[in-house]
């Protein structure tokens, strides 16, 4: 995904009123993102991303933090803050599963968790599931002294709410999903409307996603010739991942963002997957 850089938001702050404005912020082990909103008028109008060169949520509070600190502009009162966490720690459970005095013992099972880990959850009405996933309590802790009533979410349970909202008319057949962030992506697989299959995978390099997508495909009797595969996020046609992937999925399409908002002439440049994750949120 190409930066963006940030020592253009004073200028920004002269031309959008953020009193009153929605903050959207994403933490994962490689990255963090944001975007920035008027919710009167439904309009986004800044957004930025940023690699790390280390791997930890804690790394990228730290930097989100420093960032913060040093910008007046994003140290005014924002009306909601929405963050999502891309973590590995993290499953879903359906309903009739679901313990709350299990969390933990639940996701330890699966992922074992530090100690000083918490466990969230955040509701999936649309498949009668609960999204189990855990984040540093001090980071919480931070984040809640960072902001007045911070919201937190899964990214990848995120990313399954909005590709059925925005998705929903197209989900007949079997069709893949996947959401990239740096080293980290979301794949969803559905067969006419019912979810086959929700995971995250981490990755080092092309080959890696091209095989995981491929697998998937062939797991679910799906054809890479015909059947369709969505890309959003930090990926282009000018990525590794992509022209790897193009060698053996013929039928590959951009997801797109939200069309129920709308975006000021500084998105006019960036393609419309980028920050799907993010600005899908808005829904």
């Amino acid at each position: 995904m190409t930066l963006t850089n940030h020592i253009h938001l004073d200028d920004i702050a002269k031309e959008y009123a953020l009193d009153g404005s929605l903050l959207f912020l994403l933490f994962s082990h490689h990255s963090y993102s944001f975007a920035l909103m008027q919710e009167d008028q439904k309009l986004f109008f800044y957004a930025s991303h940023k690699v790390l060169k280390t791997s930890s949520i804690e790394e990228a509070y730290k930097e989100w933090k420093a960032f913060f600190s040093l910008n007046k502009t994003l140290q005014s009162a924002f009306k909601k803050q929405i963050i999502l966490f891309d973590t590995a720690c993290e499953t879903l459970v359906p309903e009739e599963l679901y313990n709350e005095n299990d969390n933990r013992e639940m996701l330890d099972f699966l992922h074992p968790l530090p100690n000083d880990y918490t466990v969230l959850e955040q509701d999936l009405p649309e498949y009668k599931a609960k999204s189990l996933y855990a984040v540093p309590q001090n980071i919480l802790e931070k984040l809640k002294s960072d902001f007045p009533q911070p919201q937190f979410f899964s990214a990848s349970a995120s990313f399954l709410q909005s590709t059925i909202h925005l998705y929903k008319d197209v989900l007949k057949g079997k069709k893949v999903f996947v959401s990239f962030n740096e080293k980290r992506m979301h794949l969803l697989c559905f067969e006419d409307n019912n979810l086959l299959l929700s995971n995250s995978y981490a990755f080092e390099n092309e080959d890696a996603v091209c095989y995981q997508i491929l697998d998937v495909m062939r797991q679910f009797g799906m054809d890479s010739m015909k059947d369709m595969l969505y890309l959003s996020g930090g990926i282009d046609e000018d990525s590794a991942v992509y022209k790897k992937t193009a060698k053996y999925v013929k039928n590959i399409h951009f997801m797109n963002r939200p069309d129920t908002v709308k975006y000021s002439a500084f998105f006019d440049e960036i393609p419309h997957q980028y920050y799907f994750l993010i600005l899908s949120k808005s829904l």
